[in-house]
C-alpha cells in the first residue's frame, strides 16, 4: 500500500515538474523569440524571363517619390541624392515578388551599408498593415512604402516585380522586369559603389 502511494506521488510530482517546465519554457521562449522570420520560397525552375520595353530608359532621372513609409515616417527619394538606391516595385499578393524576397534579403545583407533599399508595394485593396505584415514576415529590414500616389505610373511599371537601380545623382542605371538576376545586380552595385 505504501509502495503504491510512493509510486503515485512520484508520478504526480513528475507530471507537475514536466508541466511546469513546458509552461516555463514556452513562456520564456515566446517572450525571447516573439518573431521568427519566414524563408521566401524559391521561384520555379521553369519560370520564363519577362522583358518589356515600356520602362523608363537607363540614363533618365528617376521621378520623385515623396510619401510617408508604412510606419508614417516622411520619405523623399530626392533626399537620397549621394546614395545608391535599389528600388523594387512589388505586391504582397504577387507570387514572383515573394519568390525574389530571398534574393533581396541576401543582397540587403551584403549591401545594406552602401545601398538604400526601397520597396514600393502596389496593393490594390491591400492596406498598410498588409505591407507591414509582409515586411515583418520575411524580416525585410529596409524601407517599404504603400503606393497610394500612382508612383508605379511615373516609373512606367506595368508588371511586378520591377526593379530599378538609381545612382548617386538620381539617374536610373538599371531596370528589370521580373525576378532579380542577383549576379548581374551585384556587379552593377559593385560598379556604382566603386565608381
Amino acid at each position: 500500500m505504501i509502495g503504491n502511494k510512493k509510486i503515485f506521488l512520484l508520478s504526480t510530482l513528475s507530471v507537475v515538474v514536466i508541466g511546469v517546465f513546458i509552461i516555463g519554457y514556452s513562456f520564456f521562449y515566446l517572450d525571447i523569440n516573439s518573431h521568427v522570420c519566414s524563408e521566401a520560397p524559391a521561384a520555379p525552375l521553369d519560370l520564363e524571363e519577362i522583358s518589356i520595353s515600356s520602362l523608363l530608359v537607363n540614363g533618365e532621372n528617376a521621378p520623385e517619390i515623396s510619401i510617408p513609409d508604412v510606419y508614417g515616417n516622411n520619405f523623399s527619394l530626392s533626399a537620397l541624392r549621394g546614395e545608391v538606391v535599389l528600388l523594387n516595385f512589388m505586391g504582397t499578393w504577387c507570387a514572383s515578388c515573394v519568390w525574389e524576397m530571398g534574393d533581396l534579403i541576401e543582397l540587403h545583407n551584403i549591401y545594406a551599408e552602401d545601398v538604400v533599399f526601397l520597396s514600393v508595394a502596389i496593393e490594390g485593396n491591400g492596406t498598410v498593415n498588409d505591407v507591414i505584415d509582409f515586411k515583418s514576415k520575411y524580416c525585410a529590414e529596409w524601407i517599404f512604402i504603400l503606393d497610394e500616389d500612382d508612383i508605379f505610373s511615373s516609373f512606367k511599371v506595368e508588371l511586378l516585380p520591377t526593379t530599378f537601380v538609381i545612382d548617386r545623382f538620381g539617374v536610373i542605371t538599371y531596370s528589370r522586369v521580373g525576378p532579380l538576376d542577383t549576379n548581374l545586380l551585384s556587379n552593377i552595385l559593385d560598379e556604382l559603389m566603386n565608381g
